[in-house]
């Protein structure tokens, strides 16, 4: 095992990079498989008439009409594919950037799980494992996800570091531009910059340091007005357009009890489903045991924290209620707005000491209610549609990942 660690630490550099190679070819093969080149009425058909327009006239449309989005990077990248003629190589282009996208998250990963444990071997391995978890499925479909991970993962990254080294001025640049970019590559992933400024902002309210409160409201702002500055920016260069989200926004209103039942339903279905999907234990550790981590430790998980409360309101009143209002066996649980934090939860369990991953009466609480419900959940829709876009199986994922805790 030494020999290995010491061969691994020596050529770090070489092995990520045949990682990398390894997972682009493996999964590429994979996504040629795919038979059916685009979804019709569904995101896909969305990105790729932006991409298209945009590279052929200049402007962001879908069926003659111009549009009205915010989130227009993925379709920036992706109209790279048409400088090809052939209709299945553009396809298999789209998939080509998606796959290298998706992928490429590697190397995100192993700078945190280096930042977290200092050991070269451990992030290589973490970084080798990651390529296994069901969400790199997703670089199989032309969606936004692809570009959204890794950059999510980047931005994680600068986040932890700052809170470990206190990093200067560069750092604290990058981070709010990858925060403003999160926003343009998926307009839900604003919570990621709220919950990143939350969690400043009650470290130093907790601090009492009143003068660094007023520094990091001002970095609140300036990533807000480089945000509002994007908008603007699309607008003139894209001209007004439509945008169905605002029929799907107009859907919550008015606000009657019945909308105010499903948010909070919402709210509720979004947590219990997100602890199944995650496998509850990467998400009760960090949580209830948080004050057995060190004091940077603790930063990162109230960042996480924030994010996954955000990331859920946002998700239950501007999905949950228009889609599923009143419905007491909801259609669809969107797995792919809180992926993107499976990652960093999981590498915080791991960070655990093994005496303090215990299980104490809350946790026990949690499991009956969640089990309970899901056993009512699936027994009463029968055989009713779900579209539960997440595999079920990452609960066994994390189970195997568990087992390498013995050797941390």
């Amino acid at each position: 095992m030494e020999k290995i660690k010491s061969f691994t630490e020596k050529h770090t550099k070489v092995i990520l990079l045949g990682i990398f190679i390894l997972g682009i070819v493996v999964y590429l093969i994979l996504a040629s498989k795919m038979t059916v080149p685009v979804y019709k009425w569904v995101d896909e058909e969305l990105y790729v008439s932006m991409a298209r327009t945009f590279h052929f006239d200049g402007n962001f449309a879908k069926h003659y009409q111009v549009l009205n989005y915010n989130c227009v990077i993925y379709s920036m990248v992706l109209s790279i594919a048409y400088f090809f003629y052939s209709a299945s190589t553009i396809v298999f282009t789209m998939r080509f950037i998606g796959v290298l996208l998706m992928i490429s998250s590697i190397f995100p990963i192993y700078l945190l799980s280096k930042e977290i444990w200092g050991s070269k071997f451990k992030a290589i391995l973490i970084a080798g494992v990651s390529l296994l978890i069901p969400e790199f499925a997703t670089s199989f479909y032309l969606v936004q996800e692809v570009l959204l991970y890794p950059v999510f993962l980047w931005t994680v990254y600068l986040i932890y570091r700052k809170f470990v080294q206190n990093s200067g001025k560069l750092v604290d640049i990058a981070i709010i531009i990858l925060l403003a970019l999160l926003f343009f590559i998926k307009s839900y992933a604003i919570v990621f910059a709220m919950a990143y400024f939350g969690t400043l902002l009650l470290i130093e309210l907790k601090n009492k340091n009143y003068k660094k409160l007023g520094i990091e409201i001002g970095k609140g702002l300036l990533c807000l007005g480089i945000i509002l500055l994007g908008i603007l920016a699309i607008k003139l260069f894209n001209g007004e357009g439509v945008n169905h989200y605002d029929g799907q926004i107009a859907r919550i209103f008015p606000i009657t009890m019945v909308e105010i039942k499903a948010f909070f339903y919402g709210i509720f279905y979004y947590a219990v489903f997100f602890l199944f999907c995650m496998g509850f234990l990467p998400i009760f550790i960090p949580i209830f045991k948080i004050k057995k981590y060190e004091e940077t430790d603790r930063k990162f998980i109230l960042f996480l924290i924030l994010s996954t409360i955000f990331t859920i309101i946002e998700v239950a009143a501007i999905v949950f209620i228009p889609e599923e209002r009143a419905k007491i066996y909801p259609d669809k649980f969107c797995y792919r707005y809180l992926s993107i934090l499976a990652v960093p939860y999981i590498l915080m369990l791991l960070k655990c000491k093994k005496e303090d991953v215990q299980i104490n009466k809350t946790m026990i609480l949690l499991y009956i209610i969640s089990f309970a419900y899901l056993i009512w959940y699936y027994i009463g829709q029968g055989t009713g549609t779900t579209a539960i876009d997440a595999p079920m199986l990452f609960a066994i994922q994390v189970t195997r990942v568990l087992k390498l805790r013995t050797n941390f």
